[in-house]
C-alpha cells in the first residue's frame, strides 16, 4: 500500500480574519509598499484588524502525500495496543497518533502571524 501523492501550488493561505489586497501586475515603484524592489511584478498586501491573523506562503508547489485507506492503520493500532502501552507507557496519557498525511515543499516557507 503506497501513499497517494498530489502536487499543488497553493498561493498564500490566510486565516479567516486576514484580508488581502492585490496590487496589479507591473505596478509602478511609487505604488509599492516600502522595501519592495521596482522590478516586482505582483504584490499582495495582507492586513488584520484583530489580535490575531496568520499568512502562510510557499515559494514552490506543496506536496501532499497520504494514505487513502485508514482502516488498516486502525486495525494495526488495536492489534498492537497492549505492546505499545508496555513499550511506551506515556501513550496512555498522551494518546497514540498515526500520521497518515503530510504536506511538504522544497522551496522557502514564510509564515507571518
Amino acid at each position: 500500500m503506497a501513499p497517494e501523492t498530489l502536487a499543488d501550488n497553493w498561493g498564500p493561505k490566510k486565516s479567516y480574519l486576514v484580508k488581502s489586497r492585490t496590487f496589479s501586475a507591473g505596478v509602478g515603484a511609487s505604488a509599492l509598499p516600502a522595501g519592495f524592489p521596482a522590478s516586482v511584478n505582483l504584490v499582495i498586501e495582507f492586513e488584520h484588524s484583530t489580535d490575531f491573523g496568520a499568512v502562510l506562503h510557499c515559494t514552490q508547489d506543496v506536496i501532499h502525500k497520504g494514505y487513502y485507506h485508514l482502516e488498516p492503520f486502525r486495525q494495526w493500532g488495536k492489534a498492537n495496543a497492549k505492546k505499545l502501552l508496555e513499550l511506551a507507557p506515556d501513550v496512555k496519557e498522551h494518546g497514540f497518533w498515526v500520521v497518515s498525511d503530510t504536506y511538504s515543499t522544497t522551496g522557502s516557507v514564510y509564515v507571518t502571524a
